[in-house]
């Protein structure tokens, strides 16, 4: 299968999935940077009643511009590089390509290369879904957004967390993958897989992956978000003593399981079938 054809296929499976998800990122965004002094489910479940009972449908899609057109490069990369990747650790190192040892080595690659279009996606995206809206009214549009990121932080603004997003998403995608990989070889057991097998497999790893990733994706999140000259750090201390110790640390990790599910399963199934009827089609 071509370069090219690789990436329409993960191009075709970016855009689906933002476009079926982009809502429950929102509502994600929202609970991760609610600065809330308690904590605990019940808290949680209150704030996520309000924002379904409070905010219009349209201000679930604030952001969504960018992440559709930033989020078909940044999963594009993500995807292509994972596979070339995979490819040449096989076939030029002789690490088979299902080896864990492959799995994690090539998601860390992607990721590393994805990452410069995830994040300032990342930053425009979740700014807007945080501060682009009131009452269903547009408050800032991308391109004022933009202007103040830059007046405010010039272009490193909008790489703000990369690195932080490396130490969230590496291990991530590294747990991710290599969960992936595996239960795709355990359900093949001498048979093609199905769109549901792909489903299954890449919901219970993304599962298992966005719910051991979320402590650092809150503080990234914060973080992004934020205008002010605010470290990581003192995010991380300012989160526990001020808004319910460890527990705060799990807030919006219902949400972002929610939206991740859906969404890495989406591209991924639509992803894989475009990629094996390619195949067929080479072959036959």
């Amino acid at each position: 299968m071509s370069d090219n054809t690789n990436i329409i296929d993960s191009s075709v499976a970016a855009v689906i999935s933002r476009l079926c998800t982009h809502p429950l990122d929102t509502i994600r965004v929202r609970l991760q940077t609610n600065t809330t002094s308690r904590s605990g489910s019940k808290l949680v479940n209150n704030l996520f009643i309000q924002l379904i009972r409070k905010s219009p449908i349209k201000s679930y899609y604030s952001g969504l511009a960018v992440a559709a057109s930033l989020g078909i490069p940044a999963l594009s990369s993500y995807l292509f590089v994972y596979d070339k990747t995979k490819y040449f650790l096989s076939h030029k190192l002789n690490i088979k390509d299902t080896s864990t040892l492959n799995h994690m080595s090539s998601a860390a690659i992607a990721e590393i290369c994805s990452g410069v279009f995830w994040t300032p996606m990342e930053v425009l995206k979740s700014k807007l879904q945080t501060y682009g809206t009131s009452n269903g009214t547009i408050r800032i549009n991308t391109l004022q957004m933009s202007k103040l990121i830059l007046e405010n932080e010039g272009i490193k603004g909008f790489f703000r967390g990369y690195l932080l997003s490396l130490v969230v998403f590496i291990p991530h995608t590294m747990i991710y993958f290599v969960l992936y990989e595996k239960f795709k070889i355990w359900t093949k057991n001498e048979r093609n897989l199905t769109s549901n097998d792909y489903l299954i497999n890449s919901a219970i790893a993304c599962s298992i992956a966005g719910s051991i990733s979320n402590i650092l994706d809150i503080i990234k999140t914060r973080w992004q978000v934020s205008f002010s000259k605010e470290t990581p750090l003192k995010i991380m201390k300012n989160m526990y003593k001020n808004e319910g110790g460890l527990r705060a640390f799990t807030r919006g990790m219902g949400a972002r399981v929610l939206w991740m599910v859906p969404s890495s399963s989406i591209s991924m199934t639509i992803y894989e079938i475009l990629k094996n009827k390619r195949k067929q089609r080479i072959s036959s």
